[in-house]
């Protein structure tokens, strides 16, 4: 069929199949019209194979969590015949745990779709005993908040777990008991709003009669601190809340003293003092090294004799001098080395540029001169919930006066954040290659991944290593960036875990003996005890 023509004598000449898909033909030694040999190269047309048919129905039983960064690895795990062609095939995480696996546009080895289950969980007897046991301590935290069965159901605590671990099925007893707790603290919080509104309300009157600027005592702050005191007040009365406010103004208010000066007004503490305009903009910081002599007078810089008793800190994080835009945003700050001196090299030395989400600082190293290795020297990005999703800092500039990225650098990184705007991941880079691309350092201290409870406090961090294989990388388990710790609902650390390695089965193994690996314990007075281990995971006592 490869060689029509009708005048071959095909009776006289042998063709036979060889390795490799070569045909040979020569002629048979009793041919009177052919002699020698010669070989074909013959492309044999293989039909396309049906995904379905090359992969399994189900993938079993998995505890990892299911996303489309891990789904191909639990599809190959699956299905570990070696002879399927994965980069041939688009593996996506579909709605309700289905997993599509399809053959991509331009395979020559397979056809057609096919939908998988993926199921969840190999310990659902151990996972309903936790179940079980985190719905038993909401129901006693609730009990202990004062917050009614009405108020928070147990049906909604049980909702509350169940989401947490469909969720996260790897969530400890004491993840799934905070989502439960969760619930009732929320709900005392919403109770307890108007005795909030009525306490806060009256640190602001007293706080603007004072004349404090919002930008030194913020409401969040003031709200912080009343809800600290209710804790302990399970049902105050009307003097409790006047008790409340004045601890308070004693704490947060009175602390100040406030004048008026030629700009606008003076705040004066024993940490600084700040003049701002009368826009509230902050213009002028000092800081004040600090003294032991309580004889001394707070917020005096001079006494009656025009004595210094407060000596200005001219390194202090509070001395600076500062110039806003018409928005109030700041635009200039200046370290100093003493009154009218710029300390050009301070960290409190630079310049802001604002450009919609974007910022450009610029350090210093002599009067202005830009210092393109320093740390207040960057370009940064923030995404809408003004979260910074990308800073770059520099080292040079080229022979055109662009400044070079330094992509090695601790403050050269992305960005990714959850939608309670907690960082979950976190990229450094080695460069960029000759196409754009950026590289990451997976050995880079700014290379990191996280995870955080229903408070928004962090519980896992995992740092890595580049592996053997030169496109590929692991969790570094034995660096100090790699930890897990567990809270209580109010916030306190309960326990800590480092690692140093992984056992067979690639699970990570506590490093019992670190000065970190530790539980805590907290009486009712809020009282901590620390426990530590022994090298076999035994407490000691």
């Amino acid at each position: 069929q490869a060689n029509p023509d009708t005048n071959v004598k095909w009776e006289e000449l042998e063709v036979t199949v060889q390795a490799d898909n070569k045909v040979e033909v020569k002629a048979r030694a009793t041919s009177s019209h052919y002699q020698g040999t010669t070989t074909l190269s013959y492309a044999v047309q293989t039909p396309k194979k049906e995904v379905r048919e090359v992969v399994q129905n189900n993938l079993g039983e998995k505890t990892a969590v299911l996303t489309n960064d891990n789904v191909l690895e639990a599809v190959k795990q699956a299905n570990p015949d070696a002879n399927v062609k994965w980069e041939e095939l688009e593996v996506t995480v579909q709605a309700d745990n289905k997993v599509e696996v399809k053959a991509r546009a331009t395979s020559s080895h397979y056809q057609g779709t096919t939908t998988l289950t993926y199921t969840v969980s190999v310990q659902d007897e151990k996972n309903e005993e936790n179940v079980e046991q985190a719905l038993s301590n909401s129901q006693k935290y609730r009990t202990q908040q004062n917050i009614t069965e009405q108020d928070v159901s147990n049906d909604q605590l049980i909702n509350a777990i169940q989401t947490q671990k469909n969720n996260k099925p790897h969530s400890s007893l004491n993840q799934l008991t905070l989502a439960g707790q969760k619930l009732v603290k929320d709900k005392k919080t919403e109770k307890q709003e108007p005795l909030v509104q009525q306490v806060l309300t009256k640190l602001q009157e007293h706080r603007n009669q004072k004349g404090i600027p919002v930008k030194e005592v913020t409401d969040s702050k003031l709200k912080e601190e009343i809800l600290n005191e209710l804790k302990t007040k399970t049902n105050p009365q009307p003097n409790e809340l006047d008790e409340i406010v004045n601890v308070l103004k004693t704490k947060l208010l009175d602390c100040f003293t406030v004048e008026p000066s030629d700009n606008g007004k003076t705040i004066k503490n024993k940490t600084f003092r700040a003049e701002y305009d009368v826009k509230g903009n902050k213009i002028q910081s000092r800081g004040y090294k600090e003294t032991d002599d309580e004889e001394y007078p707070m917020y005096v810089e001079e006494n009656d004799n025009n004595e210094e008793l407060l000596e200005i800190d001219w390194e202090s994080d509070h001395t600076y001098d500062a110039e806003y835009d018409v928005n109030g945003k700041k635009i200039q700050s200046r370290g100093l080395k003493s009154e009218g001196v710029v300390d050009w090299k301070s960290y409190h030395t630079y310049d802001v540029r604002y450009d919609g989400n974007k910022i450009q600082s610029r350090g210093y190293k002599s009067e202005n001169v830009v210092d393109w290795t320093s740390s207040q020297t960057y370009d940064a990005e923030y995404d809408v919930k003004e979260n910074e999703i990308q800073r770059r800092h520099y080292q040079k500039v080229d022979g055109q006066g662009n400044p070079v990225v330094n992509w090695k650098s601790d403050h050269t990184y992305d960005a990714q954040y959850d939608v309670n705007g907690n960082k979950i991941q976190s990229r450094g880079f080695k460069e960029m290659d000759n196409e754009g691309n950026l590289v990451v350092n997976w050995n880079s201290s700014r290379t990191w991944d996280a995870q955080y409870d229903v408070n928004g406090k962090q519980i896992q961090k995992r740092s890595y290593k580049k592996s053997d294989n030169e496109d590929a990388h692991a969790i570094n388990w034995t660096s100090s960036q790699t930890y897990d710790f567990e809270y209580d609902i109010n916030g306190n650390t309960i326990e800590s875990r480092r690692y140093k390695e992984t056992d067979d089965d690639d699970n990570p193994v506590v490093n019992w003996l670190s000065s970190n690996t530790y539980d805590v314990e907290y009486d009712t007075n809020g009282n901590k005890k620390i426990t530590n281990y022994d090298e076999f995971g035994n407490k000691k006592t």
